[in-house]
């Protein structure tokens, strides 16, 4: 993989100069999938959650700050109890997302070429690549799998040859159990403002100074 990264960045360094100097101040574990930590179990490279946030919460950002609290927790209190309440009707093992990926997987590994080692180690083929697969430590060369803790393609691929269950390669992090353990703890629910303790020792918030900015107003 290291090689791989190397030719990449001659291959950037010879369209952009400029690319070559930005990534190349940049580590590589913060862009470059081939250097992200194995630990997290995933190889998302996206701000989709900071995304998602600001449009979950675009009807209560022009409140004040106490009622868009408010409303941030009673969503926060509902979106709780909902993937309870669906983590409890799931069926199997697993979570649907792998499920749902194992069968587009598996219309992949028809055009793999599988030769096995000796024992957990095998070699795959697929579209003129080679990768090495070892089923014993769940790792492919091509480091999906590592990465997201789901077989890739070729880990699939050599299961399937292996006649074993795929749902036993998958990390525990996908399991029905781990899900319910997120939400395990619901999001309690709270008095109104009228039964909150007042702190009358603290000053009175007022409202922000007007600024009268310079220019023609708009």
């Amino acid at each position: 993989m290291m090689a791989d990264f190397e030719v990449a960045m001659e291959s950037i360094h010879f369209l952009s100069e400029d690319a070559y100097v930005y990534l190349d101040k940049i580590p590589a574990k913060h862009w470059s999938r081939h250097a992200f930590s194995s630990d997290c179990k995933s190889n998302m490279l996206l701000n989709n959650v900071c995304e998602t946030f600001n449009a979950v919460i675009r009807d209560a950002r022009d409140k004040p700050i106490l009622t868009q609290m408010e409303w941030m927790r009673r969503y926060m209190m509902k979106r709780h109890n909902e993937k309870w309440v669906a983590a409890n009707k799931m069926d199997g093992k697993l979570i649907p997302y792998v499920t749902n990926l194992f069968e587009r997987i598996e219309r992949a590994t028809r055009h793999c070429i599988v030769q096995i080692s000796r024992g957990n180690s095998y070699e795959v083929e697929l579209n003129g690549d080679t990768v090495l697969v070892d089923l014993g430590n769940m790792t492919c060369t091509c480091y999906h799998w590592q990465l997201t803790g789901i077989p890739c393609v070729y880990g699939y691929a050599c299961i399937l040859d292996k006649r074993v269950d795929p749902e036993d390669y998958v990390d525990g992090y996908y399991t029905r159990q781990k899900y319910l353990y997120a939400y395990e703890e619901p999001v309690k629910p709270m008095l109104g403002p009228k039964h909150w303790e007042k702190q009358h020792h603290l000053r009175q918030p007022l409202p922000p100074p007007v600024r009268v900015m310079p220019g023609r107003p708009k």
